[in-house]
């Protein structure tokens, strides 16, 4: 399992590729394990709406406030703690939104 970690590889898709929990371990937790003895380290998001794109309603150009903190200046914890907003749904508007890079 933590040998198919490469740069850019997110745990989502390796659990979604490899199964863990039917190899009967909690991939949460050997996670956790390995970012604090230092083997994996997380790589924060900061998102950055290019300033065009769709404002229909619910795409990042019809809410001003995140339209304002994607400059790349801060990551998505940032941006999640402050509009008080789930990691996954934010997540979802960037996926969902071709002008954010």
């Amino acid at each position: 399992f933590l040998s198919s970690f490469t740069y850019g590889t997110t745990v989502r898709d390796l659990c979604q590729r490899l199964s863990p929990i039917k190899s009967g371990f909690d991939e949460s937790r050997l996670v956790q394990y390995c970012v604090m003895k230092g083997v994996l380290r997380r790589v924060d998001k900061y998102p950055v709406w290019s300033g065009d794109g769709d404002t229909s309603p619910g795409h990042c150009g019809t809410d001003t406030r995140l339209m304002s903190l994607m400059t790349g200046e801060h990551n998505t914890d940032q941006i999640c703690v402050t509009l008080n907003m789930s990691a996954a749904a934010l997540d979802k508007k960037i996926d969902d939104d071709a002008s954010v890079v």
